[in-house]
């Protein structure tokens, strides 16, 4: 091999060594970008989620359960919403509805009650309708803005789903609030689920009973599936 033929191959050979250096300083370069990137956008959505409102929901019983001609029945409570966050919260909508815990019975049990498995699924669908309910109210424009520690105490009627017959061991009143952060499109939910059966536990609720003729009940927080917030 001639020596211009060795220069060449060693020319070559140099070459293909920078160009092999310049991709990896190329990848090292992407990778720092992306890593730049990426710690730029979990800061911004730290800020965001720092800054961003937290609407809280409690409530509390008033009663009592009545017989509405229209909707079955009816519980009265109160609830209040409070802004814990930072910013204002936008388009804050409130619903609440009430399901039976269980399929009626035709007739009261003779004695201590009956048992029925947790309306998980039951549930889930009528906090899912519930909000849902939010949405359609939103789109029409009915939001309100919430600043900051400005608490909102007032009532709500929350009625069961048509007229029935028979006796249920209680309602599950489920209450959800949402609410949006200026310039974010997500909505944001707060949900609440609280329980609402007789005191005594072989007592049951005839859905078709005159006003006033319920037994003694008891409102509180449902522990599966009873609160949710986002």
């Amino acid at each position: 091999m001639s020596g211009r033929e060795t220069n060449k191959h060693w020319l070559d050979y140099v070459a293909a060594w920078v160009a092999l250096c310049a991709a990896i300083g190329s990848l090292l370069g992407a990778g720092a970008s992306w890593y730049q990137f990426r710690a730029s956008r979990d800061q911004l959505q730290s800020m965001k989620f720092d800054q961003r409102p937290w609407v809280s929901l409690e409530m509390e019983p008033e009663g009592p359960l009545v017989h509405d001609e229209s909707n079955g029945l009816a519980y009265t409570f109160r609830y209040s919403l409070n802004n814990v966050g930072r910013s204002p919260a936008f388009n804050v909508m409130f619903t609440a509805t009430m399901m039976p815990l269980a399929d009626s019975k035709e007739t009261p049990p003779v004695s201590g009650g009956f048992s029925y498995p947790e309306p998980l699924e039951a549930l889930r669908r009528a906090i899912a309708q519930t909000c849902q309910e939010n949405d359609v109210a939103r789109t029409q424009g009915m939001g309100e803005v919430m600043f900051p520690n400005a608490a909102q105490n007032l009532r709500w009627k929350a009625h069961s789903p048509g007229l029935a017959k028979g006796f249920v061991p209680g309602f599950a009143v489920v209450a959800c609030v949402a609410y949006q952060f200026s310039g974010d499109p997500a909505v944001h939910k707060t949900v609440r689920v609280f329980d609402l059966e007789p005191r005594e536990y072989d007592k049951m609720i005839h859905l078709d009973s005159s006003n006033g003729d319920s037994p003694e009940l008891v409102f509180s927080p449902r522990l599966v599936e009873g609160f949710s917030a986002d």
